[in-house]
């Protein structure tokens, strides 16, 4: 029975210590020098939601990474170019991401699509995943694949209820003037 123990206290150790050591080497943010974030779209950024599928074809961002290393970034992205079922032009008011260095990603303010007959809004919520960070010559590409996102409608065209079966989906290129960005 004493040996059970001994083991059991033994691969505890072992587990905390593991534990500590992968807290202690934690996926972050890198920036050479402060400067003012720029985004560019890779390809349009789609929402689904029930009351149809939204697409923008540009953005700009608007953020500033710290010198250093840090396990966030804020960034403000407005979207335009956007169109409701394909072929409806809508607008959306600016997305307010918190970026985490997890993969985890908050938008910390509401979101409105607005469109012929329909204004769709997204509240603000937490822990949307997956958002991919991949190292591009100082610059980093962020690949959006958010899913159980929040929404209702409103209009003659979309009246539905608050649900949580829309997706975000999406690629940009982010860089920080004058500075190189990386993810490790």
């Amino acid at each position: 029975m004493r040996t059970i123990k001994a083991m059991g206290a033994a691969i505890m150790s072992v587990l905390a210590i593991g534990a500590l050591a992968a807290s202690a080497s934690a996926a972050e943010f890198h920036s050479t020098k402060e400067g003012a974030l720029e985004a560019r779209a890779l390809n349009s950024q789609v929402f689904v939601t029930k009351a149809g599928t939204v697409s923008c074809n540009t953005l700009t961002a608007k953020g500033t990474a710290l010198a250093g290393s840090g396990t966030t970034l804020l960034l403000s992205i407005q979207l335009s170019k956007c169109n409701f079922l394909g072929f409806i032009s809508g607008s959306i008011t600016p997305l307010l991401y918190l970026l985490m260095s997890s993969g985890l990603k908050d938008l910390t303010a509401p979101v409105t699509i607005t469109t012929l007959g329909c204004t769709i809004t997204i509240p603000a919520q937490s822990g949307l995943g997956e958002t991919e960070y991949i190292n591009n010559e100082g610059a980093l590409i962020i690949d959006n694949k958010l899913t159980g996102i929040t929404s209702y409608g409103e209009g003659s065209t979309c009246e539905y209820a608050e649900e949580s079966s829309g997706t975000v989906n999406g690629r940009l290129e982010l860089e920080a003037a004058g500075s190189e960005l990386s993810y490790s």
